[in-house]
């Protein structure tokens, strides 16, 4: 990994609700970072804050040493659920970025031809929604997001909605992307062993308002094996500083 790439020091409040607590982390050049925590403890809120979708009360983000500006950074952003959009083909969403920027129609054909070899749906470009699984479809707003080349990568627990086999399988087939675009990644997840599978390093949030609680090094080699001891310790680790409230 190389340098900082983003840095992230807010503080967030909606009314009387305080939702993010004096946060202040890096993420490094390159890296696949993990969020954990409860549900509600603002991890989809601090993506957003991060994203410059909602203005953080107090503090800033800052990308490359500049403020995030969604206008001038190039960010990708992957939902908790599919987005795809009804009326349009996997080739014609996954365009769509492109489209916004007036790329060109070569250098579009040029770029969605790969992300879509990347993610593995070469073949599926005139399918529509209905005609493709859930997994695709996560697949497509993936593709989607890097098909614009991002600077970073903001996923809120893209697989969270997927049954158990396919879920394996697309943490299987993010972390291969990833090892073959190395796209700097902040990654937000309920699960610890897909935050253990996946990441680099761990943040462990608190429940409202939310402070960091732990900050843990994922130094295991990939392929990860999710029977390995040492897998396991990790997870239990990690897992350990949920049970202090729940």
């Amino acid at each position: 990994m190389d340098g900082e790439k983003l840095r992230v020091e807010v503080d967030q409040t909606f009314g009387s609700f305080h939702v993010l607590d004096r946060l202040n982390f890096s993420v490094k050049e390159n890296e696949f970072l993990c969020l954990v925590g409860p549900s509600g403890s603002g991890k989809t809120v601090l993506l957003q804050v991060i994203a410059g979708i909602v203005p953080p009360s107090k503090g800033k983000v800052t990308m490359d040493s500049e403020l995030v500006n969604p206008r001038h950074h190039k960010l990708g952003f992957v939902f908790q659920e599919p987005s795809c959009l009804p009326w349009r083909t996997v080739w014609d969403d996954v365009k769509f970025g492109l489209e916004i920027r007036n790329f060109g129609e070569k250098e579009i054909a040029r770029k969605v031809s790969r992300v879509l070899e990347v993610v593995g749906l070469t073949g599926f470009e005139k399918y529509y929604p209905y005609q493709i699984s859930g997994g695709m479809k996560q697949r497509v707003a993936l593709a989607r997001a890097l098909v614009t080349d991002p600077d970073l990568l903001l996923m809120d627990e893209p697989f969270g909605a997927l049954d158990a086999q396919t879920r394996y399988f697309m943490q299987i087939e993010a972390q291969r992307i990833w090892e073959e675009l190395k796209t700097t990644v902040v990654f937000v997840t309920n699960n610890v062993e897909e935050a253990v599978y996946l990441g680099e390093r761990i943040l462990v949030l608190s429940p409202p308002p939310a402070q960091i609680r732990a900050e843990i090094p994922v130094d295991l080699p990939r392929p990860r094996d999710l029977t390995d001891k040492n897998f396991l310790d990790l997870r239990r680790q990690v897992t350990s500083y949920y049970e202090v409230e729940l």
